[in-house]
């Protein structure tokens, strides 16, 4: 058993292990308002993305939705989680500091360990690594940890002057689990623990790759004279970079090495690192030893903290190890690391985090989190895979407006990123972003997902010795050791071939797929690479052969696909939109501008939607009319876009203005409750997704057509005379099915629609809630392009008692639109004539139009040129109306530039 010491006292003075922060203050400063600006637009992308008609709708109204709610989740994780682990590293380096050099005292009793395992190291590299240790400046005792008890090794260890230590076939130390489960690191590090620590006031230990330099205790154990100092770490570095793979490796670490380990450091908690590390024997002794996992290092840190001891960083290469020679140990290294993680994640740390200060708590929560980026990518093909085969999305959002969100998190983490690289261990030979380091990581995501899942099953995971110098070397790699990647290349590659039959040819999802097939064949290949290399440089000629068509080749390939992509740019262009058929004619239009000066002035025809009936309209008032409004109701045989009379009105030299309304138009004049409420058309329905295939065919309807149109969706929402209205609906679910239905029009690029928006003039009505507060339906900016208003001079007939004068009738509700900074449009408006006064809706139409030239933020109009409700709207209700109007259309306010 254990013995359990009291703290050992150093000296009878004790000093503090002083800190000083990496940055200057207008470093921090500067990396604060990186870390803010980064936070914001990764709040605005977060926000933008948890919207509900963001949901697939592949089981909409069917039991089978909760489904599509999972996949959303699923998707969220592939996206977010790289993020999330982000934010833990910009927390920790908000605290980085390297610590003051305090010198060692004499004294110190000091054992410096290594361990080994025979037939699995070569001998001649534990050798170079003992002769390296024992040469280290001051007085220690240096010690092998042999697991076979080699012969071999104890003639060395009598030859060098080290001490050997072997637990073999000692049954105690020997355990199928626990803190001396056999054929680990920790099960050696601990018995070696139980029979000589005592003896020691201070252990290092490194791993027999490792190189120590000879100042190795010189610039460490001055840190000790802190009584609460447990540990002494320092950056993890390769000497061998020679080699690639082992290059690769190297630069996925430096970022971890440098800043973030100064970070933790910062918050007294730099993780332990098993490759070279210096402990307090007593606290080591207090925490009951190394912990009993595959990767003992970091929850033995865990618990140092835990149990309230604080850790060092010295951020100085003080000892140089091999990284993994070749593509199968590094497969073993990162699985064992990755695997160790999950076991510690899920079984320790909710343990062990209650214990921990606050910053250490949110220190070791994201750094745990990091390997679950790996399942991230594999959760992502799966996403992938079921989409390009059987068209079911994870979600329903439009890809440009998905680059609009994402781009600028992730620049601002890449700016981050190039910031903290300042404060690497080298920054002058440390790459910022390394590519074998990418590469490598490519690789290794699906070793994370075979690792998580062997957690998860069950399956226990050998400790695999990494294969150090010249054992390594030689060691072959076959291609076998890439079945998981060759099995997802065949996959994603199947999938693609499958998408281009199905016409399920979103542009993200065929880049995943195909990136993937790239990048993963190019790992398996990559094991031919060298032996390629060495074969044709051996021939000189057929060197310089391979060279130059290498080059002419790769030259040949771009230019075709330059010339592909220049000659079918119409079917990328349709990838990116997938339903979208793109035809020779002239370019897509885009939106309606307003005029710099005057109005458009147009009419609606309501239930007259044919060419006779507008030619007849302006032959009447001798006017050409800018705007022609028509009106589309979902709910009707002829629900589809009205693209001839659409073509029309374009012919005419007008803009089709569409109202485009979701219901089963009612006949009659009555609007009670009772008959408008369609439950079919409430919004939810839209929300849900129950209408998106009209919806989208629609779009592709308007996109096709190519030429410029006003759409004015589910107008007069404030009212209770449609299912739509604020009677039968929330304000809000109003402002989720507009951006919805705005979203499927993006999704298949329909960039010639001009959004208006337009509720009814402001009235007051207590039955109807919002009946005077308009904004609350507003859908956004970036949804809508011009905002309008209905309102009518009912002349004391029907709704109205009163007479009003366009002033009293339009005053308030343009006063509240002008607030939105948009163009203003009057969607619909008309007069009656007075029962009274047969020169009353003359007069009331010069005073119509000089409203209109008092306030130029008006710049659309559109008169209801119809006979509805049993009222006769139109400009020729009477000789007097017609003359009017006729007068009117001189002045140049109508006839905008």
């Amino acid at each position: 058993m254990f013995k359990f010491l009291p703290f050992r006292k150093l000296r009878p003075r004790a000093a503090i292990a002083a800190k000083q922060s990496i940055f200057t203050p207008i470093e921090k400063v500067a990396y604060i308002a990186l870390v803010i600006l980064a936070l914001f637009f990764l709040y605005r992308y977060f926000s933008w993305w948890i919207r509900i008609d963001h949901l697939p709708s592949n089981w909409a109204n069917s039991p089978l939705h909760t489904l599509d709610i999972f996949l959303f989740i699923l998707l969220s994780f592939v996206v977010f989680i790289g993020p999330v682990v982000r934010l833990g590293g910009w927390f920790a380096l908000l605290f980085a500091s390297k610590p003051k050099f305090i010198k060692s005292e004499k004294g110190l009793k000091v054992a410096f360990l290594t361990c080994y395992v025979p037939g699995k190291e070569p001998v001649d590299l534990l050798v170079k690594t003992l002769r390296t240790m024992k040469a280290v400046r001051y007085p220690h005792d240096t010690w092998v940890l042999d697991e076979g008890n080699s012969q071999e090794v104890r003639r060395i260890c009598r030859k060098l002057g080290v001490i050997h230590f072997s637990r073999c076939g000692i049954e105690k130390y020997n355990q199928k689990e626990g803190i001396y489960r056999a054929r680990t690191k920790a099960g050696n590090h601990n018995a070696w623990r139980n029979k000589h620590d005592h003896k020691y006031d201070i252990v290092a230990q490194i791993d027999m790759d490792h190189v120590p330099e000879p100042e190795f205790f010189e610039r460490t154990l001055g840190y000790f004279k802190d009584p609460k100092v447990g540990i002494v770490g320092m950056p993890q570095v390769y000497k061998n970079t020679e080699n690639w793979i082992a290059r690769g490796a190297a630069e996925q670490a430096y970022f971890f090495h440098g800043p973030m380990q100064q970070g933790f450091y910062g918050s007294d908690m730099p993780f332990l690192i098993g490759t070279s590390h210096l402990y307090r024997v007593s606290a080591m002794n207090n925490i009951g030893g190394y912990g009993p996992t595959i990767v003992e290092d970091h929850l033995t840190g865990m618990n140092f903290y835990a149990r309230g001891w604080k850790g060092v960083f010295v951020p100085e290469v003080l000892a140089r190890g091999e990284g993994p020679l070749n593509w199968v140990d590094y497969f073993n290294q990162q699985k064992r690391w990755s695997y160790g993680l999950f076991e510690i994640f899920f079984k320790h740390t909710p343990k062990i985090l209650p214990k921990l200060a606050l910053r250490h708590k949110i220190n070791y929560f994201f750094a745990q989190l990091f390997y679950f980026t790996g399942v991230a990518v594999a959760v992502g093909s799966f996403l992938t895979v079921i989409y390009l085969i059987f068209g079911i999305n994870s979600a329903n959002m439009d890809l440009r407006q998905w680059v609009k969100y994402a781009f600028p998190p992730f620049i601002m983490a890449n700016i981050i990123q190039i910031y903290g690289h300042r404060f690497n261990i080298d920054s002058k030979r440390e790459p910022v972003f390394g590519l074998l380091g990418m590469f490598l990581g490519l690789a290794a995501n699906l070793v994370y997902t075979i690792a998580f899942v062997r957690f998860i099953s069950g399956q226990k995971l050998k400790y695999m010795v990494t294969q150090k110098g010249s054992t390594g070397q030689k060691q072959l790699v076959p291609l076998s050791a890439f079945n998981v990647h060759l099995a997802f290349v065949l996959v994603l590659l199947l999938s693609f071939v499958a998408s281009l039959f199905n016409n399920h040819s979103a542009i993200q999802f065929r880049f995943w797929a195909i990136f993937n097939v790239v990048t993963l064949a190019a790992v398996a290949a990559s094991i031919y690479w060298d032996g390629f290399q060495t074969y044709i440089k051996m021939n000189r000629l057929m060197y310089q052969t391979f060279r130059y068509s290498f080059t002419v080749v790769s030259v040949l390939i771009m230019v075709t696909t330059a010339g592909v992509i220049y000659t079918q740019w119409h079917n990328i262009a349709q990838a990116m939109s997938p339903v979208v058929k793109l035809s020779d004619e002239p370019p897509m239009s885009g939106k309606v501008n307003a005029p710099q000066d005057g109005v458009l002035f147009g009419i609606s025809l309501y239930q007259h939607n044919d060419i006779n009936a507008l030619r007849a309209s302006q032959k009447a008032v001798s006017q050409q009319f800018r705007v022609v409004g028509f009106y589309q109701s979902w709910g009707v045989k002829q629900n589809k876009f009205n693209k001839n009379f659409a073509t029309n009105i374009q012919e005419n030299g007008s803009l089709p203005l569409i109202t485009w309304e979701p219901w089963d138009p009612i006949s009659g004049y009555d609007r009670s409750e009772a008959i408008v409420d369609q439950k079919e058309y409430r919004l939810s329905n839209i929300i849900e997704g129950k209408f998106d295939d009209y919806i989208r065919q629609y779009a592709q309807d308007i996109t096709a057509y190519r030429k410029p149109v006003m759409l004015r969706f589910a107008h007069e929402m404030n009212g209770n005379w449609y299912p739509w209205g604020s009677t039968f609906n929330k304000p809000q679910e109003y402002v989720v099915a507009w951006r919805h239905v705005h979203e499927i029009f993006d999704s298949v690029g329909a960039t010639n629609v001009t959004w208006v928006w337009s509720p009814n003039e402001i009235y007051y009505e207590k039955r109807v809630l919002y009946s005077h507060d308009i904004a609350t339906f507003y859908p956004g900016d970036d949804y809508v392009d011009w905002v309008g208003f209905s309102a009518f001079n009912w002349a004391g007939i029907y709704k109205q008692n009163v007479w009003k004068t366009p002033k009293m009738l339009y005053s308030e509700t343009i006063a509240e639109l002008k607030k939105l900074n948009k163009p203003i449009m009057i969607t619909e408006t008309a007069s009656a004539e007075s029962s009274v006064n047969s020169r009353a809706k003359a007069k009331w139409v010069s005073e119509f139009a000089s409203y209109i030239q008092k306030h130029p933020e008006i710049k659309g109009v559109v008169w209801f040129n119809t006979k509805d409700n049993g009222i006769n709207w139109s400009m020729t209700s009477s000789e007097n109306s017609k003359a009017a109007f006729l007068n009117v259309f001189d002045s140049e306010i109508f006839s905008p530039k």
